[in-house]
């Protein structure tokens, strides 16, 4: 299924994540869209267990889901924290893009899972 996720992948995200010590991120699920949130859930679960601070999955905007998984910052908090963000997500063998939102404001890192690729 769409949502599956392989173990070693799970584990090395974890083992990444946990390596940059505990954060907070905010991950978002693109709406009406059952496997994205069953992947965002699965995403909460790593972070947690990477003992990260992950607030229940809200629902993304729709100008973030147009990619499978996007990493989300303001422009001017593309700081270290974020490309380190980026690179355990990718080390882990996942492909995110990364976004910059100016309106966003100050605010935590943002995860979006939007909708997966068909087949």
């Amino acid at each position: 299924a769409a949502d599956e996720m392989p173990a070693a992948q799970h584990e090395a995200l974890v083992a990444n994540l946990g390596a940059l010590g505990a954060r907070r991120i905010v991950i978002q699920a693109a709406p009406h869209d059952g496997t994205a949130a069953l992947r965002a859930a699965r995403f909460r679960e790593i972070f947690a267990q990477a003992t990260w601070a992950v607030p229940p999955v809200v629902e993304a905007p729709e100008r973030f889901c147009r990619w499978p998984l996007a990493v989300v910052a303001q422009s001017d908090s593309v700081s270290r924290e974020m490309a380190e963000l980026f690179v355990a997500i990718a080390a882990a063998g996942f492909k995110p893009v990364s976004l910059i939102d100016p309106s966003l404001g100050g605010c935590d890192p943002i995860l979006c899972v939007g909708p997966q690729p068909q087949g």
